[in-house]
């Protein structure tokens, strides 16, 4: 055990409990929740799919296998057309809603995209990104909003792990 898990435990059973031992279950349930915040945080978290939008890549009420976005700052892989990535919804205020759409430009590219029903040429900005669900009559995506901020991107999707009768790798 670590010098700062073992200051920790002792800290905790000292000025908490008020004793001087913490039980073994407590502090393998403490360390595990501690350690899954971190995973979930900063490598990978688990998520659901809900809507249409990516159908038939992805389908409504599958489980799938997020990679953060510090992860894949730390590995230095810059997303690249055809990723499929969640983001922070950009119309949206409230955190915690997010979209799921595939990359279609990146920062610095141009092309030819339908933008609030007309067809427009654009040129994505530094640091942004245009995305667009798979399903392209019923996707709420850049095509609506314009492009999104990179700081918006929670992760790329990395797998389908449920059902298992769908299971996939995205890498």
């Amino acid at each position: 055990m670590s010098k700062f898990f073992r200051g920790a435990k002792a800290f905790f059973a000292k000025y908490i409990l008020g004793s001087g031992s913490v039980p073994a279950s407590f502090w393998l349930v403490s360390q595990s929740f501690l350690w899954g915040c971190v995973l979930n945080e900063f490598v990978f978290n688990v998520s659901p799919s809900v809507g249409p939008s990516m159908y038939p890549t992805v389908k409504e009420d599958q489980i799938h296998i997020v990679g953060v976005t510090s992860l894949r700052r730390l590995l230095k892989r810059p997303l690249k057309n055809g990723d499929i990535i969640v983001f922070q919804d950009p119309t949206n205020e409230k955190r915690g809603y997010f979209l799921c759409k595939r990359v279609i430009l990146t920062e610095g590219e141009a092309g030819t995209a339908v933008f609030r029903g007309q067809e427009v040429e654009v040129k994505i900005p530094p640091n942004h990104i245009w995305v667009e669900g798979d399903n392209k009559g019923n996707s709420y995506d850049s095509r609506s909003f314009g492009p999104v901020p990179i700081a918006l991107v929670k992760g790329k999707l990395l797998a389908t792990i449920f059902p298992i009768s769908d299971f996939h790798m995205y890498i």
